[in-house]
């Protein structure tokens, strides 16, 4: 069969409106989708925040250093000095980790991008711990905190599983600029 110039134009012509037409139909089924996950999400979260609320959140020393060796080790070593792309976590001058805020969100969602200390820039990039039960990450974030850190304050689990729901929708890790503002 021959077609002519004025079909062949016609037949892409209907071929490019019935692929634009299922894209969108895909990305509109894929983003439904999505939108079905994160509300799943945020109910298993919700359900998590009315056990906790009233409870009473008790730092575990031991626990948040087995937790620490099983997460952070490999990167921020033992001892938590740091090793060559990843920062020191030891006696840091770091506003993320003095701020409790700022220290579950790198934490929850993960940190990339460059990570200035003093003259030090470092390149590696942290990945997020979100599904890490709350009271566990918890214990990490404190353990960081009092232990490897001179701070006092505790944090407590219920701003961890906070964090988790209010940022349920966040996709990608934070970047140092994102969280350290500077005066002027």
């Amino acid at each position: 069969m021959n077609l002519n110039e004025k079909d062949t134009k016609k037949y892409i012509l209907i071929t490019l409106i019935i692929m634009f037409i299922g894209s969108v139909a895909l990305a509109w089924y894929m983003s439904s989708n999505m939108h079905t996950d994160v509300s799943k999400e945020r109910f298993r979260l919700t359900k998590i925040y009315k056990k906790i609320k009233d409870e009473t959140y008790a730092y575990d020393k031991v626990k948040g250093k087995q937790i620490y060796m099983n997460l952070c080790m490999r990167c921020h070593k033992a001892d938590g000095t740091g090793s060559g792309m990843y920062p020191p976590l030891l006696n840091s001058k770091s506003p993320i980790i003095a701020d409790p805020a700022k220290i579950i969100a790198v934490m929850v969602h993960g940190l990339q991008g460059p990570i200035i200390r003093g003259v030090i820039t470092y390149s590696g990039a942290m990945p997020g711990f979100k599904r890490v039960e709350t009271t566990d990450l918890t214990h990490v974030l404190n353990y960081v905190r009092t232990e490897l850190n001179t701070f006092e304050d505790i944090i407590p689990h219920i701003l961890v599983i906070e964090a988790k729901i209010d940022t349920i929708t966040r996709a990608t890790p934070y970047r140092e600029a994102d969280l350290i503002t500077t005066k002027n």
